[in-house]
């Protein structure tokens, strides 16, 4: 299995308080799954670590941000070569979306297939 580096994650991205993994048996070609507690955010994220080639994975959370003036949520979902950027990836895709100061007007939009 490969390693994710705990302590580059929470150094770069200060608004993460906690990151570990899910110990579970999860469907087939999810390699690991993590949640993420992050500063003054009401919901814990997690992230799906997927193998969909050799040597190639994607983060996948299970939530999305969607504002009043938007109407689609985003999260990032780029193929990486590593367990560890794919979390990354996932993780500064909802952080690029995350702004504490408008949490009670954000909307989590809850993946149902996630």
């Amino acid at each position: 299995m490969e390693q994710v580096d705990r302590n580059s994650i929470l150094e770069h991205y200060k608004d993460v308080k906690k990151i570990s993994e899910v110990i579970g048996e999860w469907e087939s070609g999810v390699v690991s799954v993590w949640e993420c507690v992050i500063n003054e955010c009401p919901i814990t994220l997690k992230i799906k670590v997927k193998r969909i080639a050799p040597n190639t994975y994607i983060g996948v959370a299970n939530y999305g941000i969607a504002y009043p003036s938007t109407h689609l949520s985003y999260r990032s979902m780029q193929p990486q070569h590593s367990v560890h950027d794919a979390l990354e990836d996932a993780l500064k895709g909802f952080l690029s979306s995350w702004k504490p100061e408008y949490k009670d007007q954000t909307k989590f939009e809850l993946d149902k297939n996630w």
